[in-house]
């Protein structure tokens, strides 16, 4: 499987930011810079876990339906939950299957707080939530390997 663009630089894009905060803080607010790095965490750690799902599986959230010439989910689900989900799944096939299952806790967690920061305006953000999607994305790219 060839990768064109490597996704942990979402990741290591939102830790530099996180690590220098005060080159953006006078530009925009500290929150909107939380919400971009809640953002790059979970977007890095999704599309880390789809690699490895079709990598050490051969699993594709999405297969072409010839019938309806259109690409369709697996499950019936968004890929985001599929994605978790399809990690729990295969965690039993793995000596570290405590460790995959935690990862896609993690994955799911750093989906749900994506949620907030990209769509709750009214939810507040902390550095502690960033500071946690920083955590929890690299957790997963240390598990999936």
């Amino acid at each position: 499987m060839t990768i064109a663009f490597d996704f942990a630089h979402y990741y290591i894009l939102a830790s530099i930011i996180l690590e220098n905060l005060e080159l953006f803080s006078n530009r925009v607010s500290e929150e909107s810079i939380y919400r971009s790095i809640i953002n790059r965490s979970y977007y890095a750690s999704y599309n880390h876990t789809v690699q490895w799902l079709k990598r050490h599986h051969d699993i594709e959230l999405r297969v072409f339906n010839p019938d309806t010439n259109r690409y369709e989910n697996i499950e019936k689900k968004t890929v985001h939950k599929i994605a978790y989900s399809q990690l729990r799944k295969v965690s039993s096939k793995h000596n570290n299957k405590h460790f995959i299952k935690t990862a896609a806790s993690k994955l799911e967690d750093l989906y749900d707080k994506r949620i907030i920061a990209d769509y709750k305006d009214i939810e507040i953000i902390s550095i502690e939530d960033a500071k946690d999607s920083i955590d929890g994305a690299k957790y997963i790219f240390k598990t999936l390997q």
